[in-house]
């Protein structure tokens, strides 16, 4: 009787933080007045209606988000009853990030006390806009947990490389990712960066050249980001966007962009996301030229997660200065679903 107790003690408790994180995620978003249609969940909302009645014209937004929030239309098509419905969805959704994030902390180091893994992963998800992206139809909601579950994914992967199945589920969470929202695709290059390493520093003389790899790597995945924005622009009709892109005017935008989202970063998370950032490439650069397998593991997990929020911001500050607008000067929701692992690790 004890030891079948002690075997549901941690599953009891995950279910009671995940019931408490959903009921708190619920009574924020029904708090605010709904429903609260932005453009951009207009967009989400459509395509879902679309899929699913054929009742509205198609928009430009991916349907990745749109998919999950179907039911709520199935339920109802009274537009103030699915806006809750999706609301209730999205806080499932959501009350899921600090049950994946012990696991990736189990993951990350197997020696940290169980009492210590449910603090952090329980303080890092009371960040406020984690806790407020559930009260609107937004693409958010799908992006901070299943980012982090791809986090997951991908440790449980290097513990075992040969695994078919491990792998198929990162590249099917992967491309979900990209479905919900293009920006996604920094996963992309990121992925491919710490992979490279990660075969290349099996090799223990070429060891010793990882700083230059990784240097060079990490230009090449800036050139694969700007011919995915360049090809992105080209079939999008806008090619003489490019041009603005390379002005004088272009890039003083973009500077302005990223340097208003590195400000919003900065105040909204009391610095703690450059201090993670930087101690996480400390950790990265560090860990990987180390002999121990187990250590180059876990530098190339938290390289990935790095490099991610890294990547995801220049690629989302390239798309707000084209055209500039002012609100996208601090804007740091597009960034704040790869912070996560940052607050984490």
């Amino acid at each position: 009787m004890n030891v079948g107790s002690r075997l549901n003690r941690p599953m009891i408790v995950n279910i009671l933080i995940y019931s408490i994180f959903f009921l708190a995620h619920l009574v924020i978003s029904f708090s605010s007045n709904t429903p609260l249609i932005y453009v951009d969940e207009a967009g989400y909302i459509g395509n879902a209606r679309l899929l699913l009645f054929n009742q509205m014209e198609g928009t430009k937004y991916f349907p990745g988000y749109s998919l999950l929030i179907i039911p709520a239309f199935i339920i109802s098509n009274n537009i103030e009853i699915a806006y809750q419905i999706i609301q209730i969805i999205n806080s499932m959704v959501m009350a899921f990030i600090p049950i994946i994030s012990i696991k990736l902390l189990n993951i990350i180091d197997k020696n940290i006390s169980t009492s210590k893994a449910y603090a952090i992963a329980i303080i890092s998800s009371l960040y406020p806009a984690f806790l407020l992206y559930s009260n609107f139809a937004m693409t958010e909601a799908v992006i901070i947990p299943a980012f982090v579950l791809l986090v997951l994914i991908f440790a449980k992967t290097l513990d075992n490389i040969r695994s078919v199945s491990s792998w198929g589920l990162l590249l099917i969470l992967s491309a979900y990712l990209i479905s919900v929202h293009p920006r996604n695709v920094v996963i992309v290059p990121a992925l491919v960066i710490v992979l490279v390493i990660y075969f290349i520093i099996k090799n223990k003389e070429q060891a010793k050249k990882i700083k230059l790899n990784f240097v060079i790597l990490f230009f090449l995945s800036l050139i694969i980001i700007g011919a995915f924005i360049f090809n992105f622009v080209l079939k999008s009709g806008y090619s003489d966007e490019i041009e603005k892109v390379l002005s004088i005017d272009g890039i003083k935008n973009f500077v302005m962009a990223i340097l208003g989202q590195s400000f919003y970063m900065s105040l909204s998370t009391f610095g703690l996301c450059f201090i993670g950032l930087f101690l996480a490439i400390k950790s990265f650069v560090k860990g990987i030229a180390h002999e121990d397998a187990t250590k180059q593991k876990i530098a190339v997990i938290i390289g990935f997660a790095a490099l991610s929020f890294i990547f995801e911001v220049i690629l989302s500050s390239w798309y707000m200065s084209t055209p500039f607008r002012a609100d996208h000067l601090i804007y740091g929701r597009d960034n704040e679903g790869y912070l996560f692992p940052i607050f984490l690790l």
